[in-house]
């Protein structure tokens, strides 16, 4: 353990990452269906995954072998190389050899959350051009007569069968009469391997185009010693939809490039998700920061034996760091379990900042950058201004080097606005640095409010109310104002103690708790109480529905 710098510095203000570049494997694989043979067939064939809903268990060369017949068998109905599929399916074996098998089949795959309506499935696959709609048995069942889509030539129904132990796949086809053309240039489609959709927290979702080399790369980033701690002896709980990159990548890819052993299933909710790590005894979780925020305030918590995690994963967004430490308090796991703190974005193809127990780091800092990650902190009203200062604010921007392909399929414009004129991938992320050069998190521009010409961090209000435990979860919303533009506005769900009281005496508890933390432009001027906060499926705020919400006075 040393104190000295975490990231090296440069007379240009760009922050380098501290690991020397270590031998690459990126150059080895040529694809994405090289890779996971690699993976499943030679690496770690023994690994296993369980199933929660069905019980199912099967090691990582059976889950490729079935995916190999189904790509096989796409390959007889006419699906060629480089088709675009979207796909439609709940966390379980047959999303992964729907997954699997594109890698193997060399698809352009793209993917929509199960829990979404109709018109959102209609949307990313009018964003990703698709021409083939990859869909389970239940999730056709659920939407078949609102299947609909001018681009769709095929319809795709993977059905499970098989028992605990005897797993496979049918593969029903579906022909479609397209009634339209995508119109995008094939030459954007050179080396993409995926679409992964943005979370859409700020607007329409963006299809990120993730290249076979990015996901490669990312697992090869995140394989240091003393960082995230896996091994073939590990049980990783993979509840994380994956539709998106903290699920598929971080999720499922990183950890199976390790030989982790799997527990896969849809999210059950923060109960559920304690029932599973006892029964199944995990070792590794990647919760949201509003699961930890819900753990930590359980009334049975200490009554769950949780003995068994050696590594909290954190992500998503902005932690509290303070109910975290409870949450390790109260399961009694402060001398067992590793907190990770990590840094990623869709737009990177997941993980580039995470701790190291090898470099010593805030565990309340993002971590450290991987092998051959730079980043520098500017100022967001002025890139040419950068900031290498402690204590100042300012938006992260990373390069990759290698992979820094960062652009959106089929939009030029954002694609020139998502990078700076030096190539830094622009994240939206606000942080600020310390004497060591350590990275802390602090808020997105896009959620800062504007109140009485003041900048007010919803992320530090949010942390604030929930030290409360009068609430159970907390969204912080700029609600729109004539006269102040917007109004710092805490949406709030009420524990059982908070449903003790009136309303008028939450609201007059909570804006006298706050006030004793910020100062006065910078404190919440409403509180609203609600059933839920809504959130997209990476379980970020969905702050835009809130304030829409609130505007049209559905909320009282």
């Amino acid at each position: 353990m040393t104190h000295q710098l975490v990231h090296k510095l440069t007379e240009s203000g760009i922050f380098h990452s501290p690991y020397l570049r270590h031998s690459s494997i990126t150059n080895d694989f040529s694809s994405m269906g090289d890779f996971m043979r690699y993976i499943l067939a030679e690496k770690h064939p023994d690994s296993k995954l369980t199933e929660i809903k069905t019980g199912r268990n099967i090691t990582y060369s059976h889950l490729l072998a079935v995916a190999s017949q189904v790509s096989i068998r796409l390959l007889e109905v006419g699906v060629e190389e480089r088709s675009s599929l979207h796909i439609v399916a709940e966390n379980g074996f047959d999303w992964l050899v729907i997954l699997i098998a594109s890698y193997l089949g060399g698809y352009v795959i793209g993917a929509s959350s199960p829990f979404s309506p109709w018109p959102e499935f209609s949307r990313n696959i009018t964003t990703q051009c698709a021409t083939i709609l990859v869909m389970t048995r239940d999730m056709f069942e659920k939407f078949q007569s609102e299947i609909d889509h001018p681009y769709l030539s095929k319809l795709i129904i993977i059905d499970a069968v098989g028992d605990e132990t005897d797993f496979g796949i049918e593969v029903t086809i579906k022909n479609l009469p397209p009634s339209q053309t995508p119109n995008y240039d094939q030459e954007e489609l050179d080396d993409v391997c995926e679409f992964l959709f943005s979370s859409g927290t700020t607007g329409v979702p963006k299809a990120v185009k993730i290249t076979h080399k990015m996901i490669i790369r990312s697992c090869e980033r995140n394989s240091l010693e003393g960082s995230l701690g896996y091994t073939t002896k590990s049980k990783f709980m993979l509840t994380n939809a994956l539709s998106h990159v903290g699920g598929q990548i971080f999720g499922f890819l990183i950890p199976a490039f390790h030989g982790v052993n799997f527990v896969v299933g849809s999210n059950p909710g923060f109960i559920g998700q304690l029932e599973i790590i006892e029964k199944y005894k995990i070792t590794h979780i990647n919760p949201s920061p509003a699961n930890l925020n819900c753990w930590a305030k359980y009334d049975q918590l200490e009554n769950r034996d949780l003995s068994s995690l050696e590594y909290i994963l954190v992500g998503s967004a902005c932690p509290n760091f303070d109910l975290i430490d409870t949450f390790i308090q109260r399961s009694g796991l402060k001398s067992t379990v590793k907190l990770r703190n990590t840094y990623g974005a869709t737009e990177t193809a997941s993980c580039t900042f995470c701790q190291n127990e090898f470099i010593e780091s805030d565990f309340r800092s993002i971590g450290i950058a991987a092998p051959g990650v730079s980043f520098k902190v500017i100022d967001p009203q002025n890139e040419f201004k950068v900031i290498t200062e402690p204590n100042f604010e300012g938006e992260l921007l990373i390069n990759l080097g290698f992979d820094n392909r960062l652009l959106y399929f089929n939009d030029p414009v954002k694609s020139r606005n998502a990078l700076s004129s030096d190539g830094f991938y622009k994240t939206g992320d606000l942080v600020k640095l310390d004497e060591r050069f350590q990275v802390y998190l602090s808020g997105r521009i896009s959620e800062i409010i504007k109140y009485c010409g003041s900048t007010v961090s919803p992320a530090l209000l949010e942390q604030i109310v929930m030290e409360s435990d009068l609430v159970v979860d907390c969204a912080v919303i700029g609600k729109p104002d004539e006269m102040f533009v917007e109004l710092p506005t805490a949406c709030v769900v009420l524990s059982e103690k908070g449903k003790l009281f009136e309303e008028r005496e939450i609201r007059k508890m909570l804006l006298d708790h706050v006030a004793g933390h910020v100062q006065e432009q910078r404190r919440i001027q409403e509180v609203f109480i609600v059933k839920y906060i809504p959130r997209n499926p990476n379980e970020k705020i969905m702050r835009g529905v809130l304030v829409k919400q609130i505007s049209a006075e559905k909320i009282n």
